[in-house]
């Protein structure tokens, strides 16, 4: 965590803390990023906005710190501006139309490939083709209400398309800065899962700018009777990380199966 000491006219000293690390940063402070990400900023423009938000340091005292130490201060920001680690998800629960609807656990670990499948169709739709729908289902697909009776591993209600679309609807209310806040928490999540699990896989070639990659061509290869989850609906159900990791496994034995 940052801290900051913050001189007044008075002479009385101000301290302020401000998160050092995207896993450091809360609900209300992603939100307000989001917020001043979607202004389109210039870089200096957005660097002093987010002292004053992460710090929470009233305007008036901002301007009075002398310009030496705010180019000391921004720095200690730089996160916000790089790589996107945030792996802790700080938006546990929405409110719409007086329900509660429940997000997923940190780094996603409890969603299957099945539900994975569908937020990456959505998220790329979004990326890709700047789709505000899709960014709806994706959201829709993220928060869903409680489960009935005893949860395992997963507190949300099972997926089907028929509650994602009427959620979508409901999300769509959602205001663009919560609604950038969640694919920014997505997003974070998603580079995770890249670094530790996707990076590691064989590339077979990129796609193209515009097309959309699906992870459906990849379930239908690893399913089937002697498969390790089972048909195609049994794999689905697979938990992501466990998936994932099976993919990592046999790349592994099979690259080592080249080498000798």
């Amino acid at each position: 965590m940052n801290t900051v000491i913050a001189i007044k006219p008075s002479g009385k000293p101000y301290k302020f803390y401000a998160p050092s690390t995207w896993n450091e940063v809360n609900e209300k402070q992603l939100v307000t990023w989001a917020a001043i990400t979607l202004k389109r900023l210039s870089f200096g423009d957005a660097a002093r906005l987010a002292m004053i938000v992460f710090y929470r340091m009233p305007v008036k005292l901002f301007f009075s710190v002398p310009e030496a130490q705010k180019v000391q201060l921004a720095p200690t920001l730089r996160f916000l501006f790089g790589h996107n680690t945030l792996t802790q998800w700080v938006i546990p629960r929405i409110r719409r139309r007086f329900r509660w609807y429940y997000g997923p656990e940190h780094r996603l670990q409890n969603i299957t490939i099945g539900e994975y499948s569908r937020t990456e169709l959505y998220y790329q739709a979004y990326v890709k083709r700047n789709d505000e729908k899709a960014l709806d289902m994706l959201i829709a697909t993220l928060y869903r209400p409680l489960r009935k009776g005893t949860a395992e591993r997963d507190i949300r209600e099972e997926l089907s398309d028929i509650s994602i679309r009427k959620r979508a609807k409901r999300m769509s209310t959602l205001s663009k800065r919560y609604r950038h806040a969640i694919l920014l928490n997505y997003e974070g999540c998603r580079n995770f899962i890249r670094v530790n699990f996707l990076d590691k896989l064989p590339s077979e070639g990129g796609t193209k700018p515009d097309e959309i990659f699906d992870y459906n061509k990849v379930i239908l290869a690893v399913a089937g009777a002697n498969g390790k989850f089972g048909t195609k609906s049994e794999t689905e159900r697979a938990f992501l990380y466990d998936f994932l990791q099976h993919l990592v496994t046999n790349a592994e034995e099979i690259a080592k199966l080249k080498t000798n």
